[in-house]
């Protein structure tokens, strides 16, 4: 039974946000009107003001609503009118504050623009709909996340590019790129220039820039078309995006971008050892490396990791150490600052972690560059290189097995064959026998048994054997198109590209004695034989060691 409306008090409740989920919701003002309205139509008591709030419901803590709360709670009403359900809540603690007071009835009623709710409702619908506003906001997350690492990974910016660039929309892909701002791209690259110089503070810099060059940033809607702040200089130094990298601040990663960079990668490095390598946003500069996580030490059996080495050699005293830790040198002691073109050096390593290591026994493996190990790993990639003319036979001779190229295989299978015939021939005798009653019903009972066990074996394989066979041809497939490709996609691709190389081999790799071992997989190890028979030049398929087609049938049949 509901209650009469006519003796219910009610709050009028409105809800915007003020993130993208709920743009396509009417604002504020039109929810109160239509509210209005419905209240009006319906005799509906509404007490006070209207009680509106412009905060997201996908977490706890509107303070609007849960005053309201407190208040219904307290007595002073015992109605809500809202837009819709999802005005009230998004979060399933909110919802279930909402719908545990309407079952105990301190919520007698709620309105909104299509329905109403009682305490006597089948409380069901009710968490299905409070349910549904809380997925919308749980696969908005997903979805936005997705939709920025893609943009991420095409290089693509989000959000607002820095001085000396500008958001423009790209009609071919929907999205906006970066394009270099005709205006202020040269004033910020001068800017750039007075800190390499190494005799300007960025103070002096921003006063040159606002004062002498009358630098206004970008205007937009509700911001910019003003000096450049001292904070914002302090970040223009900071920012990746000049040297072409974009920052998922979040994430701490950097993407590749597509916009064109102001300064070098080494630019950037040299002002960042000039302001004292004090970074604001540390994890802009983490760094990602290929196969650590891919390599163990050969000694210790410890998981091989990677390192960045960043030194620099005093103009003064040739003096060379570590600027990342410090901003003088640490045998003269001439700040950084004040060295006249200091020479940089940056590194990379591999090396074992050492994490076994105790005081009676110490790894003494050493480490090796990140050049040299890449060089190890693009030797054995040749080694499996096989010419696309090669693949493209062994396809054709993969795809003709069924012709009898490989009578080995077409032996087992006729020899499978021959045995189911040769089983039911012995099943027929043993009924003979039995109809005959040569043998006892136990005697039959156990030889059948056995010989249905025998002929499900052999039918077995032949069901199974095309679809076996489908699977090895798709296998073996992939692997010759891999070998044909590897060694060039190494060679191009990205950290990410270089790490499912090498994963894809399914190798072992061993660091000793600063030298990569690689012990490949057995396909890998056949591959390496077969390409010893198969030329190097797309140019001709005639190789330097010729093989017959039987050796070569053989090959392919053992990969």
């Amino acid at each position: 039974m509901t209650q009469n409306p006519e003796k219910i008090k009610y709050f009028l409740y409105a809800r915007k946000s003020s993130e993208a989920e709920d743009r396509q919701v009417a604002s504020i003002e039109a929810q109160i009107d239509e509210l209005i309205k419905i209240s009006t139509d319906r005799g509906l008591d509404i007490i006070g003001k209207p009680l509106d709030e412009s905060q997201s419901a996908k977490a706890p803590g509107r303070p609007v609503f849960n005053e309201m709360l407190q208040k219904i709670n307290s007595g002073e009403a015992q109605g809500i009118i809202c837009w819709k359900l999802d005005r009230l809540a998004r979060n399933p603690i909110d919802g279930g504050q909402i719908s545990w007071m309407l079952q105990q009835g301190k919520i007698q009623h709620i309105q909104t623009y299509e329905k109403s709710y009682y305490p006597t409702d089948n409380v069901l619908m009710m968490a299905v709909e409070l349910g549904m506003a809380n997925q919308f906001v749980l696969d908005l997350s997903v979805n936005v996340k997705r939709g920025l690492r893609k943009k991420l990974d095409a290089g693509t910016p989000i959000g607002q590019v820095p001085q000396g660039y500008l958001n423009t929309p790209d009609r071919d892909k929907g999205t906006k790129v970066a394009i270099m701002d005709p205006e202020r791209f040269p004033i910020v690259r001068k800017m750039w220039d007075l800190m390499l110089t190494g005799n300007y503070s960025p103070q002096e810099v921003l006063c040159i820039a606002n004062g002498d060059w009358n630098f206004k940033t970008v205007r937009r809607r509700k911001t910019g078309g003003k000096p450049f702040s001292r904070s914002a200089i302090y970040r223009l130094f900071d920012n990746p995006f000049y040297y072409g990298m974009i920052q998922h601040r979040k994430e701490g990663k950097l993407y590749q971008g597509q916009h064109k960079p102001m300064v070098t990668k080494e630019e950037f490095d040299r002002v960042r050892i000039l302001l004292g390598n004090k970074s604001m946003h540390p994890a802009a500069h983490t760094k990602e490396f290929a196969h650590t996580g891919q390599i163990r030490c050969g000694e210790c059996g410890c998981q091989a990791t990677a390192e960045d080495k960043h030194q620099l050699i005093c103009s003064a005293c040739k003096q060379k150490f570590s600027y990342l830790n410090h901003d003088a040198c640490t045998k003269c002691g001439i700040k950084i600052r004040k060295m006249k073109n200091p020479t940089i050096l940056h590194y990379t390593y591999y090396h074992c972690t050492k994490r076994k290591n105790t005081k009676e026994k110490k790894c003494s493996q050493g480490s090796i560059k990140v050049q040299d190990l890449e060089a190890e790993i693009k030797d054995f990639l040749k080694t499996i290189s096989i010419d696309q003319s090669y693949v493209d036979w062994a396809l054709k001779e993969l795809e003709g097995s069924k012709d009898g190229r490989f009578q080995t295989r077409k032996m087992i299978i006729d020899g499978h064959k021959k045995a189911v015939e040769d089983v039911e021939k012995r099943l027929d005798g043993l009924m003979d026998m039995r109809m005959t009653k040569e043998i006892t019903e136990s005697e039959f009972s156990s030889k059948k048994q056995t010989l249905e066990l025998e002929r499900q074996k052999h039918q077995g394989f032949l069901d199974n054997f095309e679809e076996n066979e489908t699977k090895a041809k798709d296998g073996v497939a992939k692997l010759l198109t891999f070998a044909e490709r590897a060694l060039r996609e190494y060679e191009t691709g990205d950290l990410k590209k270089k790490r499912e190389v090498v994963a894809s081999l399914g190798s072992k790799l061993t660091l000793f004695n600063k030298k990569l071992l690689i012990e490949p997989a057995e396909p890998f190890r056949v591959l390496t034989e077969a390409a010893k028979h198969t030329p190097r030049s797309q140019n001709r398929f005639e190789p330097e060691i010729k093989a017959t087609g039987k050796e070569k049938a053989e090959l392919l049949a053992r990969l």
